[in-house]
């Protein structure tokens, strides 16, 4: 049973342009200091543990797409918005 959708490609594509899509309208809005991004642990495989903030190993396309709003995040807001709790 798949549940949410957790291992489709469209999830993929939905999530990551979502992301996009926030990403974007934070970027047009000039008053915005900071705003708070998270993460699912499905980043990674279930028991695995993080050497660094920015390794991954997602079990499947949901952890894919968490992954990829990792990186936008990262990459396309300003980085005085950018402060990440892992």
């Amino acid at each position: 049973m798949i549940l949410g959708g957790h291992f489709s490609f469209e999830t993929l594509k939905t999530k990551t342009k979502g992301a996009e899509n926030i990403i974007n309208g934070l970027n047009e809005i000039t008053n915005i200091q900071m705003a708070i991004f998270t993460l699912s642990l499905l980043v990674c495989k279930n028991g695995y543990i993080l050497k660094n903030e920015t390794e991954f190993c997602p079990p499947n396309y949901y952890g894919k797409s968490k992954m990829i709003g990792e990186y936008l995040v990262r990459n396309m807001l300003p980085s005085r918005m950018v402060s990440l709790l892992i």
